[in-house]
């Protein structure tokens, strides 16, 4: 069981916390807008195209301020009195720098843009064996 503790070092300090948690609310902010994008793809038209450049652009400035303020929680986590007092709380700090790191990329434009396009092309080129598979008793000649 892993005995570190918020409580312990450098996350007992308030600043780190306020930090820590200003980075959680930008990654909600981005999650929200991240579900937007995805409604927005469902629709094809003119509209939902101008929508979805429109939601792009304010998940990358919300993704990029949350790049932002981890950058700030590292420097805190880095230079907070955890180290200074050499506590054994960095393992923690380094799991849980990844972890937003991992939330962060995983909503990137770009890379919801080349799901978007793997999923249209899958959609695009369904294969007989495929229809095969979804409907078991159709034979592969219809």
């Amino acid at each position: 069981m892993d005995e570190t503790r918020f409580d312990d070092g450098a996350l007992s300090d308030g600043e780190t916390r306020g930090r820590l948690a200003s980075v959680l609310r930008q990654l909600a902010a981005a999650i929200r807008t991240f579900g937007r994008l995805l409604r927005t793809d469902a629709v094809s038209d003119q509209a939902s195209e101008a929508a979805r450049r429109q939601l792009e652009a304010t998940l990358t400035e919300q993704l990029a301020e949350a790049q932002r303020g981890q950058d700030r929680l590292a420097d805190l986590l880095r230079d907070g009195r955890a180290v200074r007092e050499q506590q054994p709380a960095w393992p923690l700090h380094g799991e849980l720098l990844t972890h937003l790191t991992r939330l962060r990329a995983e909503l990137e434009v770009e890379r919801r843009a080349r799901a978007r396009e793997h999923w249209q092309r899958r959609d695009a080129s369904r294969s007989p064996l495929l229809s095969m598979r979804l409907n078991p008793w159709r034979s592969p000649k219809g």
